[in-house]
């Protein structure tokens, strides 16, 4: 009697402890991935709702997870390990909060599980009932990569009898092989007036679809069953598809290869031979060269000759001047050269040249064409305006001024046409005395020591030169009579291009007529003893007077000048061309 008390006191107290926590509910996603991780991402993989029994004090609770195969334990913890949890009166654990007890778990294999759970006391005693779920782990989907196509190539073009005849096509299998039959399945798509191959796959019914199972090739007859005329055009685009046993996609891309074309020639075959498009020039051109082929025997017309993309963008250009104009002819089997112009596009790396041709005797049998040509232009005014300086140096004048050093030479190449403006900048000056170093004297005028100071030389076709003060400057500026855009022509700016004497005539520009009178005061120089003008150079020579220190009178004295000159010209598309030049003169008494 003792015995059966004892008994049913500790039945008692077990279902006390088993009662404390209930497990309201525990959803299991029927099928999971094999990796435990990734079921994070797998939207309601695992969700458990628990809920205190009323009345009971649950300290430190611990949730046991554990994931069997039949009776064994695959992976999880037990009550030895499991940490407690927040003490709840009702808690919903979350995937992660679950996945977070199964740290020792990774990998599941294909097969059938059950996912276990059940909450313990700190004293290891169950104080909920084991509650447990089925699911079942499926094999991972094999990536495959699709067919690859082989022949016909992409592009090919067949005659129209050869498309009336059998035409073999071949393809890739798919890698790696499946363990499974593969179906591969070929379409074929013949393109409409103003379609491209995406609208015509997407729009059209196909004209060719054969299934093939297990192999990679497969032979089509009746193509072409006769002449292409419009709306039908003679291009054609296929691809292939491989599927599984239940018609199902398998592989990357829905398993569908990259799509070839086809085409049959329509009695035309014609072809760029070569194209080329040169760098631009000082006049804001690109030079256009062209050769086109006739491969066959009849004669064709060449109605259409342009461009139609820039750097791969549509960007449809006609090019001037074409030579010889359209329509043109070219006879069986030769080729015609076409030459013309297009306005510089600074930015262009490729341009893709259009060309449509029909037969001579038929015009509804046509054909066009495509050819790319890149460019790889550096950007190099220097080697495009081509200009330089010549017979240049530094000079005493011949009036004897001891304050000035004459800069002269010529503009080899100059161009008013070509470049819009000239300047030059004295970027380094300095004085080294060669004898006594106490010769040096005192300059209390800085605009008198390394400044271009006037009257200077003007130049042919362009204004100026023009100072930033009126009587003295580091650099000096011509600007070009011609007004016009680049690359485009010449024009005047309202007043007929005539320069009448007005100061303000070339307001458009931005740039005044200079006049010693109104620029510089009623004298020419401001240097003291400088009255004498200078001799008016042979066009297109130079002289820039350059204010310098007096030097010593002393015959112990002596000294050398150095300046460094910065010549830039500008054309009329606002690339520069920069020159640096020293030059040395020597002074002594």
């Amino acid at each position: 009697m003792k015995k059966l008390k004892l008994l049913l006191l500790v039945l008692g107290v077990s279902l006390i402890a088993s009662s404390q926590v209930n497990i309201v509910s525990f959803t299991v996603k029927n099928t999971l991935p094999g990796n435990i991780d990734s079921w994070l991402s797998t939207p309601g993989a695992l969700v458990l709702i628990a809920q205190k029994a009323p009345g009971q004090r649950v300290v430190e609770p611990r949730l046991v997870v554990q994931i069997r195969n039949g009776s064994a334990v695959i992976c999880g913890n037990n009550p030895a390990t499991a940490r407690p949890v927040d003490p709840f009166d009702v808690r919903t654990f979350s995937t992660a909060d679950l996945i977070g007890l199964l740290s020792n778990c990774h990998e599941l294999k294909e097969g059938n599980y059950s996912i276990c759970a059940q909450f313990f006391n700190a004293d290891r005693v169950a104080i909920s009932k084991e509650v447990c779920k089925e699911f079942k782990v499926e094999s991972t989907n094999t990536e495959y990569t699709p067919p690859t196509l082989i022949t016909p190539d992409n592009g090919k073009k067949f005659t129209p009898q050869e498309l009336q005849r059998p035409v073999v096509f071949r393809w890739t299998p798919l890698v790696p092989k499946p363990k499974e039959p593969v179906t591969y399945r070929l379409r074929v798509w013949q393109l409409m007036q103003g379609q491209n191959s995406t609208q015509a796959m997407k729009s059209n019914s196909p004209v060719i679809t054969k299934d093939i199972d297990n192999l990679t090739q497969a032979t089509v007859n009746g193509i072409l069953t006769g002449p292409c005329k419009p709306p039908y055009l003679c291009d054609f685009i296929w691809n292939v598809q491989a599927l599984n046993r239940s018609g199902k996609p398998m592989g990357n891309n829905d398993g569908t290869s990259e799509p070839y074309t086809f085409k049959a020639n329509n009695d035309i075959d014609i072809q760029f031979d070569s194209v080329y498009v040169s760098c631009c020039n000082s006049n804001g051109m690109q030079n256009v060269y062209i050769k086109i082929k006739n491969n066959l025997a009849n004669t064709v017309k060449i109605t259409q000759l342009n461009i139609d993309k820039v750097n791969g963008v549509t960007n449809v250009i006609p090019i001037t001047g074409l030579t010889p104009v359209l329509p043109a002819t070219i006879t069986g089997n030769g080729s015609q050269v076409f030459t013309g112009t297009i306005k510089c596009i600074d930015t262009a790396t490729t341009i893709r040249f259009f060309v449509r041709a029909e037969d001579a005797l038929d015009n509804a049998i046509t054909e066009t064409e495509v050819e790319t040509d890149t460019l790889d232009c550096p950007c190099d005014p220097c080697r495009t305006l081509n200009i330089k300086v010549e017979k240049d140096s530094l000079t005493l004048p011949k009036n004897g001024n001891p304050v000035q050093v004459n800069l002269i030479g010529s503009f080899s190449g100059l161009n008013p046409n070509l470049v819009k403006k000239v300047t030059a900048e004295i970027i380094y000056f300095n004085i080294t005395q060669t004898k006594d170093t106490n010769c040096a004297k005192c300059v209390f005028d800085s605009k008198n020591y390394g400044n271009f100071y006037p009257p200077a030389s003007s130049l042919p076709g362009y204004t100026g030169p023009v100072f930033n003060k009126p009587d003295y400057s580091r650099i000096v500026t011509w600007n070009s009579t011609i007004i016009k855009d680049c690359g485009g022509q010449p024009h005047d700016d309202g007043g007929g291009g005539v320069d009448n004497g007005d100061p303000l005539h070339n307001k458009a520009l931005g740039i005044e007529r200079q006049t010693p009178k109104r620029d510089f005061g009623d004298k020419m120089a401001v240097i003291p003893d400088n009255n004498n003008p200078l001799p008016i150079p042979q066009l297109p020579n130079f002289i820039l007077p350059i204010a310098v220190p007096e030097m010593n009178s002393l015959s112990c004295c002596g000294d050398v000048i150095k300046i460094c000159i910065r010549y830039t010209y500008y054309d009329f598309c606002c690339h520069a061309c920069e020159v640096i030049k020293c030059y040395e003169i020597k002074r002594e008494k």
